[in-house]
């Protein structure tokens, strides 16, 4: 798999929907290796088969993860995310969501050290 490529799914599973700018700006940011807008416009136009398998879906100028698109959310997401900056963690942290269940791996184990201090009472 491609560096671009686990980018895209990296940023689709962390944000829902990416634009192509953003995909742009953070990798040229955190690479030497730069892409440009011609690279992210062809995974657009003819997304590799790693982000189909990975649910990560070209929709006019952005990546979307699929439950957005079946829910029929994308129009909401953009509306609800407006002009707001984005978070962007640094190059190792950001990769780390190429596993879409990253996230809820970092809960659980939070949740099972939280539960490991704390008594309960029966």
């Amino acid at each position: 798999m491609s560096q671009l490529t686990e980018y895209i799914i990296a940023l689709s599973n962390l944000y829902g929907i990416v634009h192509k700018d953003i995909v742009l700006e953070i990798y040229n940011d955190q690479n030497e290796d730069r892409v440009s807008m011609v690279d992210i416009e062809e995974y657009l136009g003819t997304p590799p088969e790693e982000l189909e398998k990975a649910y990560i879906y070209p929709h006019q100028d952005y990546f979307v993860h699929e439950a957005i698109l079946e829910m029929d959310e994308f129009d909401m997401m953009l509306n609800e995310k407006g002009d707001k900056p984005h978070y962007i963690p640094n190059k190792k942290e950001l990769l780390k969501y190429v596993d879409e269940y990253y996230f809820e791996i970092e809960q659980r184990k939070r949740l099972k050290k939280k539960q490991s201090n704390s008594e309960f009472l029966i």
